[in-house]
Order: C-alpha cells, then sequence, then structure tokens
C-alpha cells in the first residue's frame, strides 16, 4: 500500500445513503495514511449521499496530504447548499492539490452554495486546473459572479473550465462572469477558459461575453458551448481578431514566421 499512488473507485447508483458516505469517508481517511496517494477517482453518482453525506465524506481528506489530482462525481445525490458549503470548507486540507474535477449536476445547490464551494477552492494555493460540472443545479448569475469573485486570490489556477448547460443562467448571468474574470490583476495565470452555457442564443450577447473575456490579462486560449456544442475556440490573438472583424474593423495582417 506505501507505493499505491493512483485509486479510481466507482460506486455509481450503490445507495450509500448518508451514513454510507461518512462511514466510506473515515475508511478512505484511515485508508489514505498508508498510502502515496496522488491521484484519486470516485465515481459516486445517484448514490443518495445528500447534504450531510457530502461533507462527511470530505472529511477523508485530511489525510490525503499529497493528493495532486481528484475527479470526484456526485451527481444526483440530493446534495444542497448548505452541504455543499460544508465540503468546500473539508476542501481546504488537499494543501497540495493541482488538478479538481467536480461532477455536480443534478444537485440543488442554487447560487449559495457555489459561492461556499468557492470559499473552499479559493484556499487550495496549489491549485492550477480546475473543471466543475454544473447541469441543472438552478445557478443564477449572482452565483456564478461570486464564485469567480472567490477565485481570484488564486494566482496559480491556468485552466478553467464551467459546464452549465441545462441549468437556469441567463445571458446577464455569464456576461457577468466574463467581466468578473476580467478584472483579474496581473498577477493571475489565468491562461485557458472553457464555458459551455445553454440559453445564450443572442449573437450579440456572445459578442460581449468574448469582449470581456479577451481582457484577461493572461488569455492564451477561448472555447465556447452551448448545450454540448462548440461554439467556437480561440487563441487571443484570434480572438482579437475576430472581435475587430464583428465590429467592422480591418483585423491586423500578422507576419508569418520565416524559417
Amino acid at each position: 500500500l506505501k507505493l499505491l499512488r493512483s485509486l479510481s473507485i466507482n460506486l455509481d447508483e450503490q445507495s450509500f445513503g448518508r451514513e454510507g458516505f461518512i462511514g466510506f469517508g473515515k475508511q478512505m481517511a484511515a485508508f489514505a495514511q498508508h498510502t502515496q496517494l496522488s491521484h484519486l477517482n470516485l465515481q459516486l453518482k445517484s448514490s443518495d449521499c445528500g447534504s450531510a453525506g457530502l461533507p462527511g465524506l470530505g472529511k477523508a481528506f485530511k489525510g490525503l496530504s499529497k493528493l495532486k489530482d481528484l475527479d470526484l462525481n456526485v451527481e444526483c445525490n440530493g446534495i444542497a447548499c448548505p452541504g455543499l458549503s460544508e465540503f468546500g470548507k473539508e476542501l481546504k486540507a488537499l494543501k497540495s492539490l493541482t488538478r479538481l474535477k467536480l461532477h455536480l449536476g443534478g444537485n440543488e445547490i442554487y447560487s449559495a452554495g457555489l459561492i461556499g464551494l468557492g470559499k473552499g477552492i479559493k484556499a487550495l494555493k496549489s491549485l492550477t486546473d480546475l473543471c466543475l460540472k454544473l447541469d441543472s443545479t438552478d445557478i443564477k448569475g449572482d452565483g456564478l459572479v461570486g464564485f469567480a469573485l472567490e477565485l481570484k486570490p488564486l494566482q496559480t489556477l491556468t485552466d478553467l473550465t464551467l459546464c452549465l448547460e441545462d441549468g437556469a443562467l441567463d445571458a446577464e448571468g455569464v456576461v457577468g462572469l466574463g467581466k468578473t474574470l476580467a478584472g483579474f490583476t496581473n498577477r493571475s495565470k489565468l491562461a485557458c477558459v472553457t464555458l459551455d452555457v445553454g440559453g445564450m442564443e443572442s449573437v450579440d450577447d456572445w459578442l460581449e461575453l468574448k469582449r470581456h473575456i479577451v481582457r484577461i490579462p493572461a488569455l492564451q486560449c477561448l472555447e465556447l458551448l452551448s448545450g454540448g456544442e462548440q461554439m467556437g475556440r480561440w487563441t487571443k490573438a484570434e480572438l482579437e481578431d475576430t472581435l475587430k472583424t464583428d465590429c467592422g474593423e480591418k483585423p491586423q495582417k500578422r507576419r508569418r514566421l520565416q524559417g
């Protein structure tokens, strides 16, 4: 066990319930102390953990001080705002984490739950790659903007992926997210942004979103999707030229690299 560095567990649709999740968390914490675990993949979709069960699972993180990569799927588990906020507090124990992927779709976490999660994520000072699957979570624009504000102190973050298709989010909320990300300081390393959002039908809304995103200081690439369908992928230079074209300006000619 001392040499174990990577672990994947798939327990989808096992209906553990709250007590089962809490017990599983305790066992994971005890187990992890005897390993060098750096990569953990837990698939626990539709396992009936509820709001109390998720923080119980999170207590296992105290024994995972060397974990660098966490992929956790807790979709459709009856998780509400308080449970996700408490789970965010448990995340703070993962001091070495560089990559975090959370599948939270189908839970009633709303805006308050997402902001509460953000308060925990911003304590992960080594985090570089964050991916959140938030489909059908009834998160509104204020929650998305509030979450982005919590990420502002994360100067190590380089890659951000947010999937919000089939949710209650409107165009104003998505554009607000872009505006908030554009306000990140020059110390921010955020380079790659991927957004998958539904409910954005206006060309003007997409254009306004891109105008904000291109202002992110360290931006290198942007990918936009709507309901899983790719709308476009651009480098920063390509995005700048696209915006000039959309606004009726002539894009700059770029010199070819000489061999």
